[in-house]
This record gives structure tokens, C-alpha cells and sequence, in this order.
């Protein structure tokens, strides 16, 4: 399966920006998000380090959506900013309450407070992703370390002693 990077109009500016720098960003990934198994001390040392690769892999690929993920709840919560200003400012004189209520009443400020929200959840979503696959990848970081602590002969200080 291929993962597509969710790039919004906004964001693609500071994506094409990084790309004229040469500062390449994957658009997308081949990589399966890897799942843990239940039992990790089961797997054979190349399996561990091949699930190490792929975590790493695919945490790469969304850490880019998260910060991609920022930059439109950001963008959004400056637009739905200055729809309530201008909703408030077109509104006649009166209680300063009542001027507030019928701004966000506005159907433009409605659909961009809407519109925030879904960015909002979106990456709140995809940070705990991060998150999860963050603890996944230490999860298999400490195995990696225990086994190498173990007696394997192919650790530096033990190298030279038979």
C-alpha cells in the first residue's frame, strides 16, 4: 500500500519553498505501518531490526504529516481570526455580547470554525500516531539493547575475551 502525503493548498507553499532549497520531503511511502507483535522477545534479531527499519520508516513519513497537519490547523485558526473580526466589525452597534453571538452566527465564521475543527482533530489524530509509533520504535530500541547486552560475542568489550 502507498501513503500519500495530505498537502493542503497552504501548506505546499512551505513544502515547495523546502523542495527549491533542495531540501527533499517524501510525498509518499511504501512502507506498511508496522504493527508490534504481541510477544517482541520472539523475533529473530534480523526481524527485530527490520521492524526497527520500518518503524523508523513510517514514523519518518509521519512526523511530515504532523507538521503538515500544523501548518493547516494554523492556517485556519488565522482565517476563522479574521472572519470573526470582520464578521464583528460589520455588525451594528450594541452590546458588546450581542455583537459577538451574531459575528460568529456568521455562516463564513461557521464554516471556517468547522472547517478548524476537522484540522484540529486531524492532527490530533496523527500526533497520537506519532506518539504510538515513538513508544514503538523505543519498545524495540530497549530489545535491541538488551540483546546486545546479553552475552553476545559481538559486543566491543567482550570482543577480545574467549
Amino acid at each position: 500500500m502507498t501513503y500519500q502525503l495530505k498537502i493542503s493548498p497552504e501548506a505546499k507553499k512551505t513544502v515547495d519553498a523546502l523542495r527549491e532549497q533542495g531540501l527533499d520531503i517524501p510525498s509518499s511511502t511504501n512502507v506498511v505501518m508496522p504493527q508490534l507483535p504481541s510477544d517482541i522477545t520472539q523475533l529473530s534479531d534480523e526481524e527485530l531490526m527490520e521492524l526497527f527499519t520500518a518503524i523508523t520508516a513510517f514514523l519518518d513519513f509521519i512526523s511530515y504529516q504532523v507538521s503538515l497537519a500544523d501548518i493547516d490547523e494554523k492556517a485556519l485558526e488565522k482565517q476563522l481570526d479574521v472572519a470573526v473580526a470582520v464578521a464583528t466589525a460589520n455588525q451594528p452597534k450594541g452590546l458588546a455580547s450581542v455583537i459577538k453571538a451574531a459575528a460568529l452566527a456568521d455562516p463564513k465564521v461557521v464554516d471556517l470554525s468547522n472547517e478548524h475543527s476537522v484540522a484540529y482533530n486531524y492532527r490530533k489524530l496523527i500526533s497520537t500516531m506519532a506518539d504510538n509509533l515513538t513508544r514503538d520504535l523505543s519498545l524495540v530500541s530497549r530489545e535491541l539493547t538488551r540483546r546486545t547486552a546479553d552475552n553476545s560475542p559481538m559486543i566491543r568489550s567482550r570482543k577480545f575475551i574467549s
